[in-house]
């Protein structure tokens, strides 16, 4: 009879720890992806399967590995790439392998432009790229997993646009003449693709007759640091205070750049102060 009983408390334990195993398979997050997936098994099958790849944190920042990854808008020629390093070593226990892609993307295709593995004892490592003179993806993804036991257990990744090269934009005035003491409103449109940039900073210039000449009383001599950008369609209004104008023609010149490009633009406007 006791062994009976102890069968039968041996079964019920066994179909416990069945279910509870079953439960936790269900209901526990999995955290790795298999680098196994393509045909031919191979690690540059890794994007193709899971772009957009997952960051965890087990091996990269808030985990012992920090690193910078290009993102953003860049421009052709331009370096791009990822440092990786140690600055947890205490906490540093990772023994697998870091892969390190660079994708080029057109449409829904993905062509792998460079690949490098690196060994969990090769950091700190910085590892760079030129984007081709003669763009022929506009966009860029740079992946690095951290695979351990043929699974990626961290990942992350920097996208960039290589956008088009070249920077349309306008300066306008909200009129073209101004009595002393008025302000003049003056509006920066994106009125291209490529995103641009600028700070507050202005230059407002007099003319005497001959030349144009710095107005060192319009033109402001400390300026905060602020970095506007504009989208496509975009625009952003500044102010010049004419209390200190005196009658004349004037003009105010604004410089802007091309994201992801190596163009610079000059706008510029002129208006009239008219006596009172």
């Amino acid at each position: 009879m006791n062994n009976v009983i102890s069968a039968l408390v041996l079964i019920a334990f066994i179909v416990v720890a069945v279910v509870v195993g079953f439960l936790i398979l269900v209901y526990t997050p999995i955290q790795t992806y298999s680098i196994f997936n393509g045909s031919n098994g191979s690690s540059k099958d890794l994007i193709e399967d899971y772009l957009p790849c997952n960051k965890t944190g087990r091996v990269f920042s808030p985990g012992p590995v920090g690193f910078a990854i290009s993102t953003g808008y860049r421009a052709p020629g331009e370096k791009i790439g990822v440092y990786l390093y140690v600055y947890k070593p205490l906490m540093y226990r990772f023994n697998g392998t870091y892969i390190v892609g660079l994708y080029g993307i057109s449409g829904d295709r993905k062509l792998l432009i460079e690949h490098e593995n690196i060994s969990a004892s090769g950091l700190p490592v910085n590892i760079q790229w030129n984007i081709p003179l003669q763009d022929y993806y506009h966009n860029y993804t740079i992946i690095v997993a951290a695979v351990e036991n043929n699974m990626v257990v961290d990942c992350i990744a920097g996208y960039i646009t290589v956008p088009e090269q070249e920077v349309k934009a306008r300066l306008l005035l909200d009129k073209s003449t101004y009595q002393v003491g008025e302000t003049v409103s003056f509006t920066i449109v994106n009125m291209g693709k490529t995103p641009i940039s600028f700070g507050r900073s202005y230059e407002v210039y007099y003319w005497n007759g001959s030349s144009w000449v710095l107005d060192k009383n319009l033109t402001p001599s400390v300026w905060t640091l602020e970095l506007i950008v504009l989208n496509a369609n975009q625009s952003f209004t500044q102010h010049i205070s004419l209390e200190k104008a005196v009658p004349g023609i004037y003009k105010v010149v604004k410089i802007v750049h091309g994201e992801g490009t190596n163009i610079s633009l000059t706008l510029e406007a002129e208006f009239i102060v008219a006596d009172s």
